[in-house]
């Protein structure tokens, strides 16, 4: 069998088993407005902005990059089943480089390979596009997340993509508890077709936030990165601090700043230091 169907069908066979195992159970939203609006498995429309500046970039001779990453959560039911549907949409300023994140030699005109040798020069766009369903269930004060993962190839450049197509399994675990929530979100994709090299990628987010009093909490959810192949590879720890509130139709909107170091960083392009911006919107 050729191995992009191996791939898909492995995707396609976590989704159907898993919902058949945690049909029962359901994820219900958290009468702490605090733990709710942080919680990625309240099963609320959810619109999450973050951006992430990094300052210091590793192999990239003091030149700063940026990510803002939109995140749409919507919640459905599928056969009695409970779902919640992800797609993450970055729009990158990165570093230009004269060969291309798919190992090829960009074509650059004579200014912008001179800007690229003085330190300057960038390129803006949309990445690739990731898209996830998790099949949900709620057991205590726990609650679950699975189901398939896919990467779509939408870069607008070369150099914000990879040129592969995706495909593998995501899952989230949360605790919550009185004084706030522990848990963590992993990601694991692998490519199957496209032009680009062969691409794979593990994504682990832990998840630790403390409630204050008033809405405020305390954060460190950095997302660590372990790329193979060409991809670079960074696991950064972070500390910040948030605000929710609730407004009087029910909309809760969450601001939060965090600043993070990577404590280990391999691979041109990955961040020593980046500050962590986001607006959580739950409708």
């Amino acid at each position: 069998m050729d191995r992009r169907w191996e791939v898909l069908a492995a995707v396609a066979g976590i989704f159907f088993f898993v919902s058949a195992a945690m049909a029962q159970g359901r994820v219900t939203v958290d009468s702490n407005p605090t733990n709710a609006s942080n919680n990625p498995l309240t099963p609320k429309v959810t619109l999450y902005t973050q951006n992430f500046f990094a300052p210091l970039v590793q192999g990239q001779d003091g030149r700063t990059s940026n990510e803002t990453l939109v995140r749409l959560y919507v919640p459905f039911d599928l056969g009695g089943v409970q779902n919640s549907l992800r797609i993450y949409a970055p729009i990158d300023t990165v570093p230009a480089e004269t060969t291309s994140r798919r190992g090829s030699i960009r074509r650059t005109n004579p200014a912008e390979a001179l800007a690229g040798a003085l330190g300057a020069g960038t390129d803006f766009g949309f990445g690739d596009v990731m898209a996830f369903d998790l099949v949900m269930k709620q057991i205590g004060d726990v609650g679950f997340g699975i189901g398939p993962l896919f990467v779509f190839p939408t870069a607008s450049h070369q150099d914000l993509g990879t040129g592969t197509w995706q495909a593998g399994p995501a899952a989230i675990a949360v605790r919550r508890w009185s004084w706030g929530l522990t848990g963590v979100t992993v990601t694991y994709s692998h490519s199957f077709a496209g032009p680009g090299p062969s691409v794979q990628a593990l994504g682990v987010e832990p998840l630790i936030l403390y409630n204050l009093d008033n809405g405020y909490y305390l954060r460190s959810t950095a997302f660590w990165n372990i790329g193979f192949g060409t991809e670079p590879s960074y696991i950064p720890i972070g500390f910040g601090i948030g605000k929710v509130w609730k407004l009087p139709d029910g909309t809760t909107l969450n601001l939060h700043i965090e600043p993070q170091y990577s404590v280990w960083a391999q691979g041109v392009g990955a961040p020593r230091w980046q500050i962590l911006a986001g607006l959580i919107t739950q409708f």
